[in-house]
């Protein structure tokens, strides 16, 4: 984090009189960064609690546990929690914060790509239940997302592949210059990702955000790839294939725009441009038909279905997308299963 995120952390401490700072760290983010909270200024108590980012333990058994640590210490309504890490760390904490004694307030420092540009901004809290993403969550807001590329530096790969297919996203449904511009991308690195990417990515969120907080209209446009992505996210963790949010999300564009294709809604050219530019960038994973039929019940069980419909945004050209869109069940299923001959075509 650069010395203004430092000066901005101890401005907001020193402007509010908080009892501690409890901080829910990535433990491999707190190995690589020891001593990093040392540079605050304020003598606030400080409580660190390390857990392992994993999906598994994106869980009301997780959350319970840090609320028992918690109490144990006698943490007032008057904590400040702030949470150290990626999405997996702000989507836990933020529940956390929400429902410690009716809620506490919070801040987000994201440590990822996926969390800089799309996770910790914009107030969806979670965890995951019956490996269903996020079937159990809240709209609370951060009161501060210290956005830095400082802890960038030290992101394994997979980490940069998974904030990389949110980027994808945002050009997709909204920046057709970005997207133009990524096409020459042949690595996706700390040092290829551009600034000029990010910062556009960030502020469309806050401005999506602004507009329609608790998602019920304009924010819907943020799910484009996320109805079959996280279909898949879920099914490959069970069955302990790793295959990353981002990973997961730009497969879902692949199938999503298939389908807005088949609707007219896109056109054949842009179809093939975003597959074959997904399927440059990222490994095609092949699904037994066991995993398949899982992904099935898991559809049915989207957050968004009513009746046999789950509204869905869609791509209608290249930075542009089309919010509502009723697809029944049997379609999203079809395109789904196809997404693999999709592929080799």
């Amino acid at each position: 984090m650069d010395n203004n995120s430092i000066s901005i952390l101890d401005n907001f401490l020193s402007d509010n009189n908080f009892s501690s700072l409890f901080i829910l760290a990535d433990e491999t983010v707190l190995h690589r960064y020891p001593d990093f909270w040392k540079q605050i200024h304020s003598k606030i108590p400080q409580i660190i609690y390390p857990f392992t980012a994993k999906e598994t333990n994106k869980s009301i058994e997780k959350a319970t546990e840090i609320w028992n640590f918690m109490i144990d210490r006698q943490l007032d309504r008057n904590t400040l929690m702030l949470n150290w890490g990626g999405g997996i760390t702000s989507d836990l904490g933020g529940f956390v914060a929400a429902n410690y004694k009716r809620g506490i307030r919070f801040i987000n420092v994201p440590t990822t790509l996926l969390s800089l540009i799309d996770a910790s901004i914009g107030g969806k809290n979670g965890v995951n239940i019956s490996n269903l993403k996020n079937g159990i969550g809240t709209f609370y807001f951060p009161d501060l997302v210290l956005k830095s590329r400082y802890f960038l530096r030290t992101l394994p790969q997979e980490e940069w592949m998974s904030g990389f297919g949110e980027l994808l996203k945002y050009a997709l449904i909204a920046n057709k210059k970005i997207w133009n511009e990524m096409q020459t991308l042949e690595e996706v690195t700390y040092y290829t990702i551009k600034q000029e990417w990010l910062q556009p990515a960030i502020d469309f969120k806050d401005n999506i955000v602004s507009e329609d907080p608790y998602e019920t209209g304009l924010r819907k446009i943020l799910n484009a790839g996320h109805s079959i992505g996280h279909v898949i996210e879920a099914v490959s963790s069970r069955h302990h294939r790793k295959i990353t949010h981002g990973h997961a999300v730009a497969l879902g564009l692949v199938v999503e725009s298939n389908i807005a294709m088949n609707h007219e809604l896109l056109s054949i050219d842009s179809f093939y441009n975003i597959k074959n530019y997904i399927k440059k960038i990222y490994k095609i994973t092949r699904f037994s038909e066991q995993e398949i039929s899982e992904m099935s019940i898991f559809i049915q069980n989207d957050k968004k279905k009513s009746h046999n419909y789950i509204s869905i945004p869609l791509i209608t050209k290249i930075g542009s997308a089309k919010i509502e869109n009723e697809i029944k069940i049997e379609e999203l299923i079809a395109a789904l299963v196809n997404l693999q001959s999709s592929f080799l075509n």
